[in-house]
């Protein structure tokens, strides 16, 4: 993408309404939504227990028709909400919040009610569900507050003297409990999911951190690494007293195969060359793409000599390896020089490139060691 394709893209993304975030910081919304599918559940779950263990208890007791109108009301409005918040999105944060408001309402009437006729306050929980979607908060609020709101109902009914009141709250207590822990499993998945997330970025990062300092061709380091890599090693040679050795290598008459050969054969051809130095240097060298067909070597505490030799070889492998589609044999020529006591990076480096001058001028095909 072009800078100002970015710059476009960007431009329009801000210009997006952003989704409104509650005091807990997460989405009103989103919050909302988990809240509905919370009461949904519930209401489905008390209106089973009605319908079900409610025809078989005493008519004094709370399982009256207008519980279960009640109940009704709360999942037709809780799916309600649900569906029109997805028909609907630009009026969510709106919709989240009435949605909110009235659960809290809602719940803290019901219970109110209640609490003229006996000790229920299993209809408070449906009140501390809409207070974390009027909060926005996220999944964690929810688990924590839902299982101290079901201890609190559960306390009351214990220690009321109604004890047959007690089985009016178990399945909703249960009920909660059981959602809680759900939510908390959720919870769970959606932290695993975040750690893979940022784990895959940590591995791009670091990717895109190491393609950063390679060559796109041959895949070897590239002159920003390498620039850095011999200015380190010039510090540490110089703290340990030890010699370090830097050799500029050129392919010979490179350009003969570019115009005759094609570009293509000349990438092969570059990134074959690249495999032959990369494989043949020492485990402690560092070898770098230095710009077109030049390369560069740096030798870490290695002596000058050994340094010379281990070119020597390498140009002998490249001398007598046949390169796909070249029909001649490729040869290279290369500059060594040796730090020299308070020499700069430059001044290590403009030797080297001259000792290749050198080699270039006196035939090709040879390494030279810089005076």
């Amino acid at each position: 993408m072009e800078g100002s394709d970015r710059v476009g893209a960007l431009k329009e993304d801000m210009s997006k309404p952003r989704p409104v975030t509650g005091a807990l910081g997460f989405t009103e919304a989103r919050s909302a939504n988990i809240g509905a599918a919370i009461c949904a559940a519930v209401a489905l779950i008390y209106l089973i227990q009605y319908l079900t263990v409610g025809p078989g208890l005493d008519e004094s007791r709370a399982f009256s028709p207008w519980h279960i109108g009640l109940f009704l009301f709360l999942e037709a409005v809780s799916v309600a909400y649900l569906a029109i918040s997805r028909l609907f999105p630009s009026g969510r944060s709106t919709l989240s919040r009435v949605f909110s408001a009235g659960l809290i309402l809602w719940g803290a009437g019901i219970t109110c009610i209640d609490l003229q006729s006996n000790i229920d306050l299993s209809a408070y929980g449906v009140t501390i569900v809409g207070t974390c979607a009027f909060l926005g908060a996220p999944l964690a609020f929810y688990v924590p507050l839902i299982l101290v709101s079901s201890g609190f109902v559960l306390g009351a009914f214990v220690l009321s003297p109604k004890g047959y009141d007690f089985i009016d709250g178990f399945v909703p207590i249960i009920a909660y409990a059981i959602i809680a822990i759900g939510l908390a499993a959720m919870r769970w998945k959606e932290r695993r999911e975040l750690f893979v997330a940022w784990k895959e970025v940590a591995e791009r990062t670091a990717r895109l951190q190491e393609l950063s300092f390679r060559d796109y061709l041959t895949g070897l380091y590239n002159r920003r690494f390498f620039v850095e890599s011999l200015d380190n090693a010039i510090r540490v040679a110089r703290r340990q007293k030890s010699g370090i050795a830097v050799a500029i290598i050129d392919l010979d008459h490179f350009k003969r195969i570019n115009d005759s050969l094609g570009h293509g054969t000349g990438d092969e051809v570059l990134h074959a060359v690249a495999k032959i130095f990369d494989e043949t240097k020492r485990g402690s060298d560092i070898l770098a793409r230095y710009g077109g067909e030049e390369f560069v070597i740096l030798f870490p505490s290695c002596p000058p000599d050994d340094a010379f030799r281990a070119l020597e070889r390498i140009a002998d492998i490249v001398r007598h390896h046949d390169f796909e589609g070249v029909p001649w044999r490729l040869t290279f020529s290369a500059g060594l020089a040796v730090m020299q006591e308070f020499e700069t990076m430059e001044d290590l480096l403009k030797r080297a490139d001259m000792a290749l001058y050198d080699a270039k001028e006196s035939g090709r095909d040879k390494v030279m060691m810089a005076s």
